[in-house]
């Protein structure tokens, strides 16, 4: 009536209607008018406080400015995250860098939170990749006792994904996930592991102050051709990479996370796609230290495999460390 959109002014509507303001006459009109202007006053107040709190959860953060954030719709109907959904959550973290900026929201899977009587694991995924990576491992590790934490890194997966290549460094990931780990207790883990894959190898110097128990990393060869073409190309297809069939390459659960090239800043990042040189074992065995590196497939969908066939495997090794088999 006057505001944005004047229906009363259209008059192509079949009856016409006639809008004046109220200009109170008496003071019975006057009350009326000030019982109008409260109740409309209290419903937009109480409507904005809500609202703040709503955007102070972290599944309705707000967005900050330098970053890009995937709609949800594009991890509906994926039968693997929908397992992991009563794990899955969002938190989050003050960047460190701009403590007082919008905070960045990142999406972990947490298996129990507060069990401290738990043992503690860490998933870290490497290039390219995210918490979808170790989706058969988190129900078998849970299953046996542990509290496994696996977090999207920022720029992968669901959490929000910085807009600049810039951005991204090993000492500004490791500060966002020690933070993340703190707000989750898991120093007060009497036993703490990680299994890290890939790129994520470049950060277990930077997590050694944790202290874990033990550390597996699961380390490609020399950088990979796929890394690169992947790096410089905005459409490589992430999906064909990592399928472990046609079917599920169809579902395009892999380049959810990256849906244009905007998406793809992590991706770019040169340090993370030229990857970690790390020496495994000569018998490529998972050895009994605290830190042990294997040699694994790079191809995406060889490493699928090679970690559903070691999944029993990786689970006893790990679960040994805590209480060795007689």
């Amino acid at each position: 009536a006057g505001s944005v959109l004047d229906l009363f002014a259209n008059d192509t509507l079949n009856h016409q209607t006639v809008c004046e303001p109220f200009m109170p006459q008496n003071t019975a009109e006057e009350a009326l008018r000030a019982q109008c202007i409260t109740a409309i006053q209290t419903f937009f107040s109480e409507r904005r406080r809500e609202h703040g709190k709503l955007r102070q959860q972290p599944a309705h953060a707000p967005l900050r400015e330098d970053a890009l954030r995937v709609p949800a719709s594009h991890f509906a109907d994926m039968e693997a995250l929908q397992l992991l959904e009563p794990w899955s959550r969002f938190v989050l973290l003050a960047d460190p860098d701009e403590p007082d900026s919008t905070p960045w929201r990142m999406h972990v899977i947490d298996t129990a939170p507060g069990e401290i009587h738990r043992p503690a694991l860490l998933l870290l995924h490497g290039y390219a990749s995210y918490s979808l990576l170790w989706a058969e491992l988190i129900p078998l590790f849970h299953k046996a006792g542990w509290r496994v934490l696996v977090p999207d890194l920022p720029g992968h997966g669901q959490s929000d994904k910085p807009k600049k290549v810039q951005r991204h460094s090993l000492a500004w990931h490791a500060a966002l996930l020690h933070q993340w780990l703190q707000q989750a207790g898991f120093a007060k883990h009497a036993h703490r592991a990680a299994l890290l894959h890939d790129s994520a190898a470049l950060l277990q110097p930077h997590l050694a102050d944790l202290d874990f128990n033990q550390t597996l990393v699961l380390q490609t060869q020399a950088p990979e051709p796929w890394r690169k073409t992947c790096q410089q190309s905005s459409r490589f297809d992430l999906d064909a990479h990592w399928a472990l069939s046609g079917q599920e390459a169809a579902t395009r659960i892999w380049s959810a996370p990256f849906p244009d090239a905007g998406h793809r800043a992590a991706l770019q990042w040169a340090s993370w796609a030229n990857g970690a040189t790390a020496q495994a074992d000569d018998g490529g065995t998972i050895a009994a230290k605290a830190v042990t590196c294997m040699n694994v497939p790079a191809n995406g969908a060889a490493f699928r495999q090679w970690l559903h066939q070691q999944a029993c495997a990786l689970l006893t090794a790990f679960s040994d460390r805590i209480a060795p088999r007689a």
